[in-house]
């Protein structure tokens, strides 16, 4: 894994949901959810890249037909650079607070999903940016450049997208902010879901 420290700046607000996408918002856009029924609370998993990034498409379009989403703006996944600087949430350790008291991990999980907001916040108010399930990230998978970047968007080419944010069947010493990981767009695994941004549009 490349875990190399590396400055970024980003110069574009984004708004990011507090909570990952539940399995009932997933069917509310979708019309359908993946894998057998269950509680439409829990974090939406085996979902591919490609179906977050649909997800994301419709409820763009929903939200534009609305007339509640502001000129210029869709939701997106978020790039990795804007899914660390909210988990972090201005925190420079390895976590944003104690590992029981923020995430569902490995050592408390019961090996499965829990419903969301079940662990402590960030000090952005942000719940489960560790544990609970992995998140999609807009990015191609790539190793950190070796000098600052602005606004950065991942690898220019590659097969993998990135995965952030380790999941309940993690165990404690790969439960960071830092940690990254890797997964093929159409993979659909059972420890991997996502969170979606609003902001300015972003090619993928």
């Amino acid at each position: 894994m490349d875990e190399r420290q590396w400055t970024v700046t980003l110069s574009h607000p984004v708004l990011i949901s507090d909570h990952e996408v539940t399995r009932g918002e997933y069917e509310t856009v979708m019309g359908t959810s993946p894998g057998e029924s269950g509680d439409p609370g829990l974090p939406v998993v085996d979902v591919s890249w490609d179906d977050a990034g649909e997800f994301c498409k419709r409820l763009t379009a929903l939200e534009q037909k609305a007339g509640r989403l502001p000129a210029g703006e869709v939701y997106r996944l978020p790039t990795e650079a804007e899914w660390e600087y909210a988990a972090r949430a201005g925190t420079l350790g390895a976590r944003y607070g104690d590992l029981d008291d923020i995430a569902w991990w490995a050592g408390n999980s019961g090996a499965g999903v829990q419903l969301p907001k079940g662990r402590l916040p960030n000090e952005y108010q942000l719940f489960d940016m560790i544990g609970n399930v992995s998140e999609w990230c807009l990015d191609r998978y790539g190793p950190y450049p070796g000098k600052p970047g602005k606004d950065p968007t991942g690898a220019a080419t590659g097969l993998s997208r990135v995965v952030r944010g380790v999941s309940w069947s993690d165990r404690d010493f790969s439960t960071r902010s830092a940690s990254r990981d890797k997964a093929f767009p159409e993979s659909q695994l059972p420890t991997v879901g996502f969170r979606i941004v609003r902001g300015q549009a972003l090619s993928p």
